[in-house]
Parts: C-alpha cells; structure tokens; sequence
C-alpha cells in the first residue's frame, strides 16, 4: 500500500449519518456486534461512517464492499472518490442508506481497499435470527394509519 494512502482510524455501522449546516455529524442506530432479525431473508439500509487519517492532502480513491455470511457481495462494489485539503489531519466519510438483502445468518462484513492497496476489514455486524424483545418499560405505540 503506497504509504501516502488514507489510513483507517474508526468505522461503525449504523442506520444513518446525517450532517448538519455547522459540519456536525448525527450517527444514528449505531449498532454493536449483533443485529438481531425474526426472519430471513431481511432487507435493511445501512450505513458506514469512517474516519481516517489523511497522510498528505489530494485526492484518493477507495474501493469500499460489502459481503454476506455466504461470502456474496451483498451490494455493488464502489469506488468513491476522497479529497483531503490538508495533510496530517483526520477526517470523515460516510456512505448512506446501502440496500442489503440478507438471506442467511452469519457475519456481514464491511470492506476497503485504498488505491492499489489491499482488501482490508473495515467492519463487521453478526445477523442473527431470534425474537426481538422488548426491554422492561418501553411501550410500544400502535403504527401510524394514514
């Protein structure tokens, strides 16, 4: 990997990230280890927000996968362009509402690979089906009829 290449710092899976007029970033639904589903298949969007340290300013490219317990792509390889301004500086990217269709349990794994670099893990979620319970004082509300 050349050396001048972004390095991975930090990465979560979650629902969404959402940035605000100040430059803030709201990460919503970050999840642990597990996602927890009743039933298979599932259809669920996720997002991947990562931060990385950028050794030198320009622009890079990083190709980003995603693949299932089977070991399938469970969605369309990107190749995502990234500019850092400055060098020797952190910075974030976020990748949002990624459409997964998963048909089995087991691990699904987030995956980058900087400019001629390596396939690297970035994150990993372990889908499992189970009843979804409902903690101790939470009510849940009737769904919303239109």
């Amino acid at each position: 990997m050349n050396t001048n290449s972004p390095k991975l710092q930090q990465a979560l899976i979650c629902d969404d990230v959402r940035k605000e007029i100040t430059g803030k970033e709201i990460i919503i639904g970050v999840y642990g280890e597990d996602l927890l589903t009743p039933q298979f298949p599932i259809t669920i969007f996720l997002s991947l927000w990562v931060r990385l340290f950028f050794p030198e300013s320009g622009t890079f490219l990083l190709d980003f996968d995603i693949t299932g317990p089977d070991g399938r792509h469970l969605a369309n390889p990107q190749k995502v362009p990234v500019m850092a301004h400055r060098g020797q500086r952190l910075s974030t990217i976020h990748i949002s509402n990624i459409p997964l269709q998963i048909q089995v349990p087991g691990q699904v794994q987030f995956r980058w690979r900087p400019e001629g670099g390596e396939w690297e893990k970035v994150a990993t979620l372990n889908v499992m089906q189970g009843p979804i319970e409902v903690p101790p004082g939470v009510t849940l509300g009737k769904p919303i009829s239109s």
